[in-house]
């Protein structure tokens, strides 16, 4: 109720209103509610295409949605939602999406055991992130390519982006530290 007071009073309120549904989907997502996020964001999508067709904030809704259809098993709509915003990100030149989605259409690949495809995107995504200097999608990365590798039997080109995940992760305090060794302790 008092958005919407605000928003009659903004006059022109398409950008807020597309923003606070972004920011209630990305809540919904936290919360692993994901038909609720997939709502949301869906909405939003809508909202800010009505105010450009093709731009940074339709290419941040579109990966957001298609990461909380990948979390709810919607794999199709997901994979077509990160290429659509990995070819606007293209169009458009926004250098950190074309790195951040590229990473997310990796660990797509991996999650699905397609590993070469996983290596392939994971390297790309590397070199981009690299280029930006973002450590956290470094790191995200390098643990990707090593778990591509290691799928693949490649256990020796995997044990050094395994070590730099480990120690970025480490050096920013990252929570997905636990997630890049845990499971590999637990296999010993």
């Amino acid at each position: 109720a008092r958005c919407a007071s605000h928003w009659q009073q903004a006059g022109n309120p398409v950008r807020e209103q597309a923003i606070a549904l972004e920011l209630r989907g990305n809540g919904h997502a936290l919360l692993n509610e994901h038909a609720a996020a997939s709502s949301a964001l869906a909405q939003a999508l809508a909202l800010y295409r009505t105010r450009a067709a093709e731009s940074i904030r339709v290419a941040i809704a579109l990966n957001a949605l298609a990461n909380s259809q990948q979390a709810s098993g919607d794999l199709a709509s997901a994979k077509t939602g990160y290429n659509e915003a990995l070819r606007m990100s293209q169009k458009i030149n926004y250098r950190e999406g074309i790195a951040y989605i590229t990473a997310n259409l990796a660990d797509f690949a991996l999650r699905q055991n397609d590993w070469p495809t996983a290596q392939t995107l994971a390297e790309q995504a590397l070199q981009l992130a690299s280029a930006l200097g973002r450590q956290q999608l470094i790191a995200s990365n390098h643990h990707c390519l090593a778990k591509a590798m290691l799928a693949q039997q490649q256990a020796a080109s995997a044990l050094p982006h395994a070590q730099q995940a480990v120690a970025i992760f480490t050096r920013l305090a990252s929570p997905e530290l636990a997630q890049a060794i845990l499971p590999h302790l637990a296999d010993e």
